[in-house]
């Protein structure tokens, strides 16, 4: 309590120093304020000043297709946006569930509670070091494939002879599934959407959490109970997010329009407005 404590005063006391977001204020008209922000910050880091032409030129394009403030209801309004969105909310809820039931069944993995919380924390460091690895492979059969492990895991801690094995190899994946979510989304979704989204992805993760420990107590019904019911709770979006857009070197939406440009094909959208590159004028006769 007195370091989570200490955490948040040291928190308070340098928020008044947090710099906003140089794309934020560019996608909502306030050049100046980035152009000041991303100065800041290069001469913080001793980098050169970057040049924000071509970013303003992109942005300014993206600006001419938006109408508008953006609301969050815009996602809830086309069948794929809605199913794309509700994957992410429940990857994530799915991951903190299978991550903290293992956490708490600790002491039902091995005879040894103590050696069984010690290799459930290493886990933690297998996936650090396996998230930096994923984020340069493509987004979709990554996170797809890191699920299915994670899954096929969980079911396999029902076995008592592999279990702890198991469940450490399962919070691994369930770690990195949970990190990759929000670089994945942060690819999909507009600036001015981006934090909401993570928000209700993190609100509805909590309740996966709330939910873990007492799914913990089915294990006096069946000690293999909780890893099951778990498991079968994350098959579904495993499955649903092989259908997730790829995103692997596009740059990053503006706009909601750009996000319709990356969930849609383009024979799949002639009703939207796409933004299209400027065309440099004929020169005079």
């Amino acid at each position: 309590v007195a370091l989570a404590i200490f955490g948040a005063v040291v928190f308070v006391l340098m928020l008044p120093s947090l710099k906003e977001s140089p794309r934020w204020l560019f996608c909502n008209g306030k050049k100046e304020q980035a152009v000041a922000n991303v100065e800041f910050a290069a001469k913080v880091n001793k980098m050169p000043i970057v040049h924000l032409t071509d970013v303003d030129k992109d942005i300014s394009m993206s600006d001419s297709n938006a109408s508008g403030k953006e609301s969050l209801m815009l996602l809830f309004q086309r069948p794929r946006l809605i199913f794309i969105t509700v994957t992410f909310y429940l990857t994530s809820a799915a991951n903190v569930l299978i991550y903290y039931m293992l956490k708490f069944s600790a002491e039902k993995l091995s005879s040894s509670p103590y050696l069984s919380c010690w290799l459930l924390s290493l886990s933690d460091l297998p996936s650090a070091v396996l998230i930096h690895f994923c984020s340069e492979l493509k987004r979709r059969p990554v996170n797809f494939w890191v699920q299915v492990v994670a899954v096929a895991f969980c079911f396999l801690c029902c076995v008592p002879q592999v279990r702890l094995t198991s469940a450490v190899l399962c919070m691994a994946f369930a770690a990195v599934s949970f990190n990759y979510v929000y670089l994945y989304l942060a690819e999909v979704y507009p600036t001015t959407m981006r934090n909401r989204v993570t928000a209700g992805c993190i609100a509805v993760a909590e309740i996966g959490g709330m939910v873990s420990n007492p799914l913990v107590l089915t294990n006096d019904i069946w000690d293999a109970l909780p890893f099951l019911i778990a498991a079968s709770v994350a098959v579904g979006p495993a499955i649903a997010s092989w259908w997730l857009p790829e995103t692997k070197n596009r740059p990053l939406p503006n706009h909601f329009i750009d996000t319709l440009n990356i969930v849609y094909t383009p024979e799949e959208r002639p009703l939207f407005i796409v933004p299209e590159a400027p065309t440099t004028p004929p020169p005079n006769q």
